[in-house]
């Protein structure tokens, strides 16, 4: 696995962008040439080092960020669905709790009419 810290110095110490990439002017070939050359064609250290280091880096570093993008996606459904099972959870004890006090004013409601039943046919 490459440090992608190290690969970022890499970027970092190349030429500022942006790197123009111009067809040979030769007319004949399929080569380019790129604006970070010397007159002579010859790269600095910096920017050589870059452009093999990108070949394999960049690969590595995309790989890497879509798989971080798609566990982040997986996390964020996750989450989702844990705090939609909250939700249900807390809606489902408000449901109960309702449900407790409503059998308790019934329960006081069958009381007090046995209460008055009881007075009523008391012999």
């Amino acid at each position: 696995m490459r440090d992608l810290q190290a690969d970022l110095a890499i970027c970092e110490a190349a030429t500022p962008g942006p790197i123009q990439m111009k067809p040979c002017a030769c007319g004949r070939c399929n080569q380019f040439l790129l604006s970070i050359t010397h007159a002579d064609g010859r790269f600095d250290p910096e920017n050589a080092k870059f452009i093999v280091e990108a070949r394999e880096g960049w690969p590595e570093a995309i790989q890497r960020a879509l798989k971080a993008e798609a566990e982040v996606v997986t996390l964020t459904n996750q989450l989702y669905n844990c705090g939609k099972a909250v939700f249900e959870r807390d809606q489902a004890r408000q449901e109960r709790d309702n449900a407790e006090d409503k059998v308790d004013r019934l329960e006081d409601e069958l009381r007090m009419l046995q209460d008055a039943l009881n007075q009523r046919y008391q012999p």
